[in-house]
């Protein structure tokens, strides 16, 4: 939703001329998609990827998804009698400008599974509670503003009528010329600064319901995969940004793996 591209010449004129973009108000989420925003950004996500699938006509699971921690290049797979490995490109082409970083598929599918677990875990056995501290959280903040945005609009309104009150009280001279620019010019400017204030709160009232949307979609992905025994390509683009993947730890002899997760 797009609000205030344009802007009146002044208070003595009804004419308005084009804003600039940057003093656009401009809000995300105002109307219900037809298309679930998830599936959106997952199918945007592929169109504008690149990805090379095997000679079986199959792309890898985790085509485009593995980074160099080092170097930051995406890896690339090379195969290995039957197992399947990734590799950093960067070390392959020039070893001065990279330690490189490598990880058998395997491996990595052992990891990413335990990992996303261990999240599901969490994030669904939220003690009730919790839950419910949070919902009322929500609860509160949103009565709260909805009493602000309220109380701005009827301070709005006043002060609309009170403009016009004073226009008619110059019409039929109880005030001069002078005097009812001068009430009209503080008057505008207090009803811009509310008019600034509600939109901030409406933003915030939109996020707000963003936010707790979110909540209840996450849990909807989550709840699909519990106890989920097998990675497939369709839960890697749906759950995971990029995976950054390092060297070994030379203490704990840990490869070095970060997931950076949707949800």
């Amino acid at each position: 939703m797009v609000q205030g591209r344009y802007g009146s010449v002044s208070y003595k004129s009804k004419k308005n001329k084009p804003k600039p973009k940057d003093q656009w108000v401009i809000v995300n989420g105002t109307h219900e998609p037809i298309i679930d925003i998830n599936l959106w950004n997952s199918v945007q996500s592929k169109i504008n990827s690149n990805f090379k699938p095997f000679t079986s006509g199959k792309i890898g699971i985790f085509a485009k998804k593995c980074r160099c921690k080092n170097c930051g290049y995406t890896l690339k797979t090379s195969k290995s009698h039957e197992d399947r490995y990734l590799r950093c490109p960067t070390r392959q082409i020039s070893k001065e400008n990279c330690v490189g970083s490598f990880i058998s598929e395997k491996v990595l599918k052992i990891v990413v599974l335990k990992e996303l677990n261990i999240l599901i875990n969490r994030y669904l056995n939220v003690d009730k509670l919790e839950e419910s501290i949070i919902l009322n959280s929500f609860r509160n903040e949103k009565e709260v503003l909805q009493k602000e945005i309220e109380q701005y609009q009827a301070n709005i309104n006043k002060k609309s009528q009170t403009i016009k009150d004073s226009y008619m009280d110059k019409i039929n001279g109880i005030i001069s010329q002078e005097q009812f620019i001068e009430f009209n010019k503080n008057f505008q400017k207090e009803k811009e600064n509310l008019e600034k204030l509600l939109k901030e709160k409406e933003k915030k009232l939109l996020e707000l319901n963003n936010e707790q949307e979110t909540l209840k979609s996450k849990r909807q992905i989550l709840e699909k995969y519990i106890n989920v025994t097998e990675l497939s390509r369709e839960m890697v683009d749906n759950l995971i940004d990029y995976i950054e993947v390092g060297q070994k730890d030379p203490i704990t002899k840990k490869k070095s793996i970060i997931i950076h997760w949707k949800i």
